[in-house]
């Protein structure tokens, strides 16, 4: 019976649960605490299980702050996909509610702030190896943001040299001691996207 049904979750659901357990407690804690000062153990505390069954579901803290890394840019990057598609159809509108809304959903929880621009590189490259490249691609992709770019110009250039301006923008405000306002970071970031792409 243990082996099929127990509190009322088959052997599947319980690692789905113990899963999901471990990822929000990895957010809370790499979010707070930060990736160096996170042990299994404290993830183990939060998260209600064993150390143990952290091996279940995942092979090192690296990998689980991978799944919540890899996350936390699906969401920021569906919701200024969503901003986008209601944005009046042109480069500029398209680009300005995108990336206003990308920028205010990832600051109004410090703590998914801190996982992408801080904490993910405090962590092995080889893990993360490949998350900027998707970061930088996926924006464009989901705004549909027509770049109309010189054959000259690659896109994927482009645009990665576009959101490293918008990474170091962000990562100089979650390491401040005294951050801009957020108002300041959204404009000065549009400033250099549309500069860019307008010019």
């Amino acid at each position: 019976m243990s082996d099929r049904i127990y509190q009322g979750m088959t052997p599947e659901e319980r690692l789905a649960d113990r899963r999901e357990r471990l990822i929000d407690a990895g957010f809370a804690l790499y979010g707070t605490l930060g990736f160096t000062n996170t042990t299994i153990e404290k993830l183990c505390t939060i998260a209600r299980i064993s150390n143990r069954a952290f091996y279940e579901c995942f092979a090192t803290r690296e990998e689980l702050l991978e799944v919540i890394y890899h996350r936390c840019v699906e969401q920021s990057v569906q919701v200024a996909s969503q901003a986008a598609a209601q944005a009046p159809r042109t480069l500029e509108g398209v680009l300005e509610a995108g990336i206003e809304a990308y920028i205010r959903f990832i600051t109004d929880d410090p703590r998914r702030a801190q996982i992408m621009y801080v904490e993910r590189a405090r962590a092995s490259a080889a893990y993360l190896a490949g998350t900027v490249q998707m970061n930088a691609a996926a924006f464009f992709q989901v705004t549909g943001a027509d770049l109309d770019l010189p054959d000259t110009v690659d896109p994927g250039m482009a645009a990665r040299g576009l959101n490293g301006a918008m990474e170091s923008i962000l990562l100089e405000w979650v390491t401040a001691e005294d951050p801009f306002p957020i108002e300041q970071v959204i404009a000065s970031v549009k400033h250099v996207f549309l500069r860019a792409l307008t010019a």
